[in-house]
Order: structure tokens, then sequence, then C-alpha cells
């Protein structure tokens, strides 16, 4: 029944206090104690210490040191007698040890990683050969069930690190993909883009009755040697915004931008028998902007640009 429950119990620290109340118990002891090996910096340590939280032994000190780096089974019948250890009695609390069987603890491999120990036989007796087989069974089993559950741990704290890794990387899509459609919308329709999207292309569409319009800068040259490029784009920013905006009110379609020039359409990607008015009304409001624009950069003394704008209305 022993067995079982050890080895049935998966989860770290209560593998390590149900084993040390079942080795207490089983072996008449008064107190027992179990020390694992450290891997990152090769201490012992043990948090199911009776008497004790969380405590920490340089490999090779004391017993339970020793036994841990020799894989040697110590059974001293009076540890106040034995001068290979140095035992102090306990003032604090009155606990005098004197009997102790500490043994090494091994994973499958033959590896030592721990050491288990007992302290005095409740019936004032020491430790006898058939309690060290016993307490090298408790140890035996020890070691493969706390194998299985470091084993199982590290299992589930992959398998944490995978999903938060996981659930990163899909919010990296997540904004790669709102950054795509975004950019996507941006250059064509949002028909053309769910289409694009959903069958990985578009098919050609004819329309017979569509108004285009292309703008572009009388002069443009001229008065672009004479900016330095930061300030070339801003103003060219500046005016491609404001036609956006424009182009958006009288429900026209952005085509392209070519260097000084602006190209839009009416009609598309939605049929509509008004394309032609609207197109007039924008490119109206357009004419007007830039006829402000050129009143504001004479009056200040800069260059500016005058605006040419070229419609037709037909089958596309």
């Amino acid at each position: 029944d022993v067995s079982r429950s050890i080895m049935a119990e998966i989860d770290l620290d209560s593998l390590l206090t149900l084993i040390i109340q079942n080795v207490t118990k089983v072996m008449s002891a008064d107190r027992s104690t179990l020390f694992l090996v450290d891997k990152k910096t090769g201490e012992l340590w043990s948090k199911v210490a009776q008497g004790a939280s969380v405590i920490r032994l340089p490999m090779g000190e004391g017993i339970v040191g020793h036994v841990a780096k020799t894989g040697e089974t110590a059974n001293i019948i009076d540890a106040y007698l034995d001068k290979r250890f140095n035992q102090e009695f306990d003032k604090k609390s009155g606990y005098r040890t004197k009997s102790i069987l500490c043994m090494a603890i091994k994973n499958p491999k033959g590896k030592i990683i721990g050491a288990i120990q007992v302290l005095n036989k409740s019936d004032d007796t020491h430790f006898t050969a058939e309690d060290e087989d016993m307490l090298g069974a408790f140890s035996s089993l020890a070691g493969i069930s706390l194998e299985n559950a470091r084993a199982y741990e590290e299992l589930e704290q992959e398998k944490n690190s995978l999903e938060i890794k996981v659930q990163e990387r899909t919010k990296d899509l997540e904004v790669a993909k709102k950054k795509s459609e975004v950019l996507l919308l941006n250059i064509l329709p949002s028909e053309v883009a769910d289409e694009l999207k959903l069958n990985g292309k578009a098919n050609p569409r004819r329309y017979e009755y569509v108004t285009v319009l292309f703008t572009d800068f009388k002069g443009f040259t001229n008065v672009a040697e004479k900016l330095d490029p930061e300030s070339l784009i801003n103003e060219l920013d500046k005016c491609f915004f404001y036609f956006d905006e424009v182009m958006e009110r009288y429900n026209l379609e952005k085509i392209k931008t070519i260097g000084d020039s602006y190209m839009c359409a009416g009609g598309i990607p939605r049929k509509n028998r008004t394309n032609p008015i609207d197109t007039i009304l924008a490119a109206t409001e357009i004419r007007n902007f830039m006829n402000q624009m050129r009143e504001i950069k004479q009056a200040v003394g800069e260059p500016f640009w005058e605006l040419r704008i070229g419609i037709h209305t037909g089958p596309v």
C-alpha cells in the first residue's frame, strides 16, 4: 500500500512529504529527513526536515553530506561516540540524536540524487541490518518516484513554456495580420482585398461606366530641386492626405500615387451612376485647395505647385 501510494504521487512537494511520513512510520523511527541534490549549486536541500523550514548543506559535510557524496550507508549506533561526525546536543529543543541510519537515494541510472536518514528508534534500540534492507527498499522506491515526479514537473514546465510561446506567437501573428490587412486596404478596395484574402487572387472585372481622375503638379521638377528631400515628402504628404479625405467623402476609390501624380476613380468597385458628378465635385475641391496653397506660398515668397487635372468617363 505504501509503495502504491508513493508511486502514484507525481507532485514533487507532496511526494517528499509522503515518503518521509511513511519512512518514519514503517521504520519505527523518531524522526526522518530527506535531502535532494540541487543540480545548479551541488548543495543538499530539504524542506521536509522535521522542525525546520528549507535547509541547505554543503555536499560532503556531516553524515548526510558524506553519504550523498560517497554513496556509503551510515549506520551509527551512537552519534556522540562516532568521531567521524561532529554531533552536538540541541540545547534549544533538548533533542539528542543517538542512533542514525542514512542511505543514498539513486535514480534508475545509478546516479545519486539525494539521501534519506532516520533518527532514533522509538524503542531506544539501534538500527539493524533488517532496517538497512527496509530503508534500502524505500531509497530505491524514492529514487524511481522522484525521477518520475521531476520528469513530470519538467514536462509541465515545458508545456507551460510552449503554451506561452504559442500565445505570444499567435498574438504576434494577429498583429502582423492586422498590419497586412491595413496595408492591403490602403492599396486595394475592400471587396478586392477580401477576395484576395479568401481566394489568393482577384479576378478581372469589366465596368462600362467609370470616371477616372488623374492629377499632377506643373513645374514639380523645378520646385523639387529647391527643396530638401524631407521637405519635399512633407509637402506631397500634405497634398495627398487632403486628396484622400476628399475622395472618401465623394465615394471615390484611390488607385495609386506615382511621385507627384495621383489617380482615383468613381464607379468602382461598386457600380453607380453618379460617378462623373462625384468626380467633378471632388476635382473642384482639390483645385480650390491647391489655389489656396498657392496664395499662401506666394504671400511668404515660397515656391508653389500648380495643379493639373484630367478626367475621363468610360469603360474599364
